[in-house]
């Protein structure tokens, strides 16, 4: 039986890296489920009908998988010395499932049999019990055949992130009277302690049992430097925590929509330059602050991009973007007439030697890579006095499609401002406002040229 798996969304932010959405890879997945001919009940297995369990494990580094069939489903708790990135349970409809208290969720099957989980590989259906327990080949269940069976799913927001961040946790499975629990035992995540000076910007580092830093203090510390950055231009506090993940296939920096951390990949935290690292974490910081302006549902910046992005007047991606803020998949890198402003914003041009910055992907990384720039503004301004390739037209048009974003930016702040809890953000607004008096006279200038 199949499922299709879906995630909140997350926000892969400054692909330092092109690596293939690595992020959003789709796994068939396929439990075979105990379904007698005729529709009888279900085999019970212990207190409670359930055919499967399937965890997805991340040990040094590397995804693995265990499957419970049969004996297995009879303990009551299972151990692993990596930690858990993903749970799949096969039982019957209207089973409670949860994880240390939070909801699993059935998902729907696809037509051709198959249940798609994202993030994590793929297995034919037919081969998961064989290669994974030794059982001979099953055909795949017909779930038209099979009306009571269901497949439940827990997964992180962040790809692989932990399902549950303490060492231990239950995983409850009831159906009226009958309940079963089993206790997991895993690596769960560990506060990283610096020993340098103290940081107020916990680290957390989920896969295994590291706690000190071991040469990572300078990285640290680049990192809680560019977030401090941020906060301070912006009179905002925005980032929580930072946590580094022990996966080795994914490298990047991300942030979630609606959550106040910062998740980097072990690879990027280990290995990118200190001042990259510093860089990255301005650049997601600044997601997390265009979240909280709602920068993104903003009607005159989706027009905006539009136009950047070349769409035309009617057409789907255009509608896409103004009613969803989002465009096809295969348009994300494409550029209008006036798509020379994506390389005014980009990072990796107006910070020297500096990598990322993706500003013509999404509205998201539109509006990030803009706040950054507020940043930098002597850089912008000083490529603008250099733009020799432009003509007087071409950079007026860059000049004020920078003071209309730099204005609706200023009146979210204002509306921030209006439901905070001191009912004042002064140093952002004065930050904008001396922005908007440099634009003045950007465009006063381009006048005269």
């Amino acid at each position: 039986m199949n499922l299709t798996y879906s995630c909140r969304p997350v926000r892969s932010r400054f692909r330092i890296f092109n690596f293939l959405s690595s992020c959003f890879i789709v796994l068939l997945f396929s439990c075979v489920v105990a379904c007698p001919v005729g529709g009888e009940e279900m085999t019970r297995i212990g207190a409670l009908p359930l055919s499967a369990l399937k965890f997805y494990v991340i040990v040094d580094g590397k995804m693995e998988t265990r499957v419970l069939t049969g004996p297995d489903l009879r303990e009551e708790s299972f151990e692993t010395s990596g930690y858990i990135s993903g749970i799949v349970a096969v039982g019957p409809k209207g089973v409670e499932a949860r994880v240390d208290g939070r909801n699993m969720f059935p998902v729907q099957p696809k037509a051709d049999g198959t249940v798609s989980l994202g993030y994590y590989g793929k297995i034919k259906p037919a081969q998961l019990l064989e290669k994974e327990t030794g059982v001979g080949p099953v055909e795949p269940i017909d779930p038209k055949n099979c009306p009571r069976a269901e497949v439940y799913s827990f997964f992180p927001t962040v790809p692989a992130d932990t399902v549950n961040h303490n060492d231990r946790f239950a995983i409850d499975f009831k159906s009226g009277a009958d309940e079963l629990c089993m206790q997991v035992r895993h690596n769960g995540a560990r506060m990283l302690e610096t020993s340098g000076d103290a940081q107020s910007l916990p680290f957390r580092y989920i896969g295994g049992d590291r706690t000190r830093t071991a040469g990572w203090d300078e990285r640290i510390d680049a990192v809680s430097k560019g977030v401090a950055a941020v906060e301070a231009a912006f009179d905002m506090d925005l980032v929580s925590r930072v946590n580094v993940v022990g996966f080795d296939k994914i490298r990047n920096a991300v942030t979630c929509v609606g959550e106040n951390e910062i998740w980097f990949y072990v690879n990027t935290f280990k290995n990118e330059p200190v001042g990259e690292l510093n860089v990255i974490a301005e650049h997601e910081a600044l997601h997390i602050l265009v979240d909280r302006l709602d920068l993104t549902r903003n009607r005159i910046i989706r027009n905006l991009f539009a136009d950047l992005k070349g769409f035309d007047t009617f057409s789907i991606d255009r509608f896409r973007l103004i009613t969803q803020g989002r465009s096809r998949s295969d348009a994300r890198k494409v550029k209008g007439e006036m798509g020379y402003f994506f390389d005014f914003i980009s990072e990796k041009n107006f910070l020297n030697g500096m990598k990322g910055g993706h500003p013509q992907e999404d509205l998201d990384e539109f509006c990030t890579s803009f706040l950054h720039t507020l940043m930098y503004m002597e850089t912008f301004e000083a490529h603008m006095a250099a733009a020799g390739t432009l003509n007087h037209r071409e950079k007026a048009t860059i000049i004020e499609n920078y003071r209309v974003l730099l204005e609706i930016v200023r009146d979210a702040f204002s509306r921030v401002a209006s439901v905070s809890a001191d009912g004042t953000v002064a140093s952002a607004e004065k930050f904008i406002s001396e922005r908007l008096e440099r634009v003045a006279g950007m465009q006063l200038q381009a006048a005269k040229d």
